[in-house]
């Protein structure tokens, strides 16, 4: 339970006191963990498909 109060806590100090940069600076770095998650998957689709198209060939 803890583990989950104590970031809740911090949170809600970063947005009330360094709202504007650091909650930017956040929300950059979450949309670029979530991209870089997305081109992984990718990549790994077009791995799978050319291992597909070669067994084929």
């Amino acid at each position: 339970m803890a583990l989950v109060i104590c970031p809740m806590a911090v949170d809600v100090a970063f947005r009330s006191r360094l709202r504007p940069r650091i909650w930017a600076f956040l929300n950059g770095l979450n949309m670029l963990l979530v991209f870089q998650e997305w081109f992984d998957r990718a990549v790994a689709c077009v791995v799978v498909l050319r291992h597909s198209h070669r067994r084929r060939g």
